[in-house]
């Protein structure tokens, strides 16, 4: 529906044309007729974008749709409808788009701005660059979706973004190949915010397993990044950054975890960064925990001037409030290091070179451990003060654990170590002075 709008002003006339946002229906069960409704929604997402105008959304009910879907300016798509009432779940409604019966990506988005993608599963594509989600030129908000399964013949198995702004808010990228680089998301000359997501278990055979960023920004909070890996291949040379490579960009990591990613090298070459790679880059680490990554050079992070293509300067990067867990290389870069648990000894204020003592305890169903800390950790109200609310989990910071480390109550790491209720005296343990302490107020409350 269109409205024009006419104002009278000083004897002119004025007319505007305003857009009326529309609701368009699409789910397996309508007769495909005209999509205003969920009796006569669209079969197709194909379809009902074919219809749209900017403003509309795009209702999506549950089910399986094999279809590749070219986005329109000012979309918002919504999965995670039953289908048969307006009703929502995406946990209990899957919306997936699988983009398998053909080759190429299973969205693309091109020249297109203010587009929101919500809730679906993205699986199947199989492209030259972003077998999951091709964006170019364009402006693209990914939320409460998954991208998985997906392959690129050069990079970008999830995600390949070029010359684009991208977010991705509570989303999962995982088993996403690519041969070259970006397994799990790469974006070039654009700029990336990452949210309470996750990248898991993609691959690739020469860089950045997980994600990949050249000249670009890219801002990653409360997020985790995992099990993404570098399977190098005796021709190319060795592999750069399992988890993350970062060259010619800038970049902010805040409450990230970043574990049990590798680079995996053939008989005749090496890796460099198990966890992250950068060159030319300019950034920070922020109350981030790095564990278990793996490689020859760097299991942990490789600060160098040498991007893949030979070319660069040198790095400047701060890591702050930060367990470090693994080997840390620099070549001619600075880096600046505070308040921090390293594995090797690293001069700076506040630095430790002690046990984290993690958890470790398995997470069900996952191959990776629990990075949260004990009680007996040193990195427990160690860190300097910091502007950071909560943690990776959403949990209070900070949470000052009385006796131990420093005033500002800040952790080391991703992860704050929390206070149980019945810890009256907070000294991080339940025992006979909280209950002493309990008994002692009620009979006050008595008298």
């Amino acid at each position: 529906m269109r409205l024009f709008l006419v104002f009278l002003t000083a004897g002119l006339f004025f007319s505007f044309e305003i857009a009326s946002a529309n609701t368009i229906y699409v789910s397996k069960s309508g007769d495909g007729s005209d999509g205003v409704s969920w009796e006569t929604s669209f079969n197709t997402v194909t379809d009902a974008i074919d219809s749209a105008t900017a403003g509309d959304e795009i209702w999506v009910a549950s089910g399986t749709y094999f279809e590749r879907i070219e986005l329109k300016d000012r979309l918002s798509l919504l999965g995670g409808f039953s289908g048969v009432s307006d009703t929502r779940n995406p946990d209990l409604y899957t919306t997936t788009l699988d983009g398998s019966m053909r080759s190429g990506s299973v969205v693309t988005a091109s020249g297109v701005v203010d587009v929101v993608l919500e809730a679906f599963e993205i699986r199947g594509g199989n492209a030259i660059r972003g077998g999951g989600l091709y964006i170019e030129h364009s402006a693209v908000t990914i939320r409460k979706s998954e991208i998985n399964n997906s392959d690129a013949d050069l990079t970008g198995g999830g995600i390949f973004c070029l010359e684009s702004t991208v977010g991705l808010e509570g989303s999962r990228i995982y088993e996403c190949t690519a041969n070259s680089s970006g397994g799990g998301l790469s974006i070039r000359s654009s700029t990336a915010s990452i949210r309470g997501s996750s990248l898991s278990n993609n691959t690739t055979e020469l860089s950045s397993g997980g994600i990949e960023a050249t000249n670009s920004v890219i801002a990653m909070q409360d997020s985790i990044c995992t099990g993404n890996g570098v399977k190098a291949k005796d021709f190319r040379g060795g592999g750069f950054g399992g988890g993350v490579a970062i060259g010619n960009a800038k970049f902010l990591f805040v409450n990230c975890l970043l574990a049990s990613n590798f680079i995996s090298p053939g008989d005749i070459q090496t890796g460099w960064g198990g966890a992250v790679y950068c060159a030319s880059a300019t950034g920070s680490f922020e109350h981030c925990t790095f564990r278990d990554n793996q490689s020859d050079q760097a299991d942990g992070l490789y600060i160098s001037t040498e991007w893949a293509d030979g070319t660069g300067t040198g790095s400047r990067i701060e890591i702050k409030n930060s367990i470090l867990w693994n080997r840390l290389v620099i070549k001619n870069s600075t880096v600046e290091v505070s308040y921090s648990d390293t594995l090797e000894p690293i001069g700076g204020p506040g630095n430790l070179s002690l046990d984290p003592r993690f958890t470790e305890a398995a997470i069900p169903g996952s191959p990776t451990f629990d990075y949260r800390i004990k009680l007996e950790s040193p990195c427990i109200d160690a860190a300097t003060n910091s502007e950071v609310a909560a943690d990776i989990e959403g949990n209070p910071r900070p949470v000052d654990v009385l006796g131990r480390g420093n005033d500002s109550g800040f952790d080391m790491g991703s992860y704050e170590f929390q206070l149980k209720k019945s810890d009256l005296t907070r000294d991080g343990k339940v025992d006979a002075e909280d209950l002493l302490m309990f008994q002692e107020e009620w009979m006050r409350e008595e008298e």
